[in-house]
């Protein structure tokens, strides 16, 4: 199951019966679960896996496997560099788009063509001073 992006609640480990049950002509199964978590940063998977066992000592399996995406804020850093702007913001594992537009108020924005440079833990972007260019990080979902 795929939860998105940022999902108010994750699901968890839930042996009730209204979640799940399992039946055998040896004895009332009891039922356990495990959970795992695994990240990358952004992506996140959950797997539960849920165990039935009877007195006899038969048990299966059913798992679950649960995926989600956290999008972190990041903020878009402007330092002047004596004729060019140094635009810059963490790296991280959401995909931004660089853009620029000369209004204030505007109708339409336009990527900044000047190439991303990876520098320590940040994206880089270096362009020359012009007037009237206003800048913006533009959040792009997996």
């Amino acid at each position: 199951m795929n939860l998105g992006t940022n999902p108010p609640v994750i699901p968890s480990c839930d042996t009730n019966s209204a979640n799940v049950e399992a039946e055998d002509i040896c004895s009332a199964p009891v039922i356990t679960c495990s959970l795992v978590d695994v990240t990358n940063d952004c992506l996140r998977t959950r797997t539960l896996t849920y165990t039935a066992t009877d007195v006899c000592g038969n048990s299966t399996n059913c798992v679950q496997v649960v995926t989600w995406t956290v999008a972190n804020e990041t903020t878009l850093s402007i330092v002047l560099d004596g004729n060019n702007v140094v635009l810059s913001w963490p790296l991280n594992c959401n995909m931004f788009v660089l853009e620029q537009t000369s209004d204030l108020n505007p109708t339409s924005w336009t990527p900044v063509g000047a190439p991303i440079v990876v520098s320590g833990a940040r994206n880089t972007v270096t362009v020359p001073i012009t007037a009237n260019t206003f800048y913006r990080l533009r959040f792009t979902p997996p």
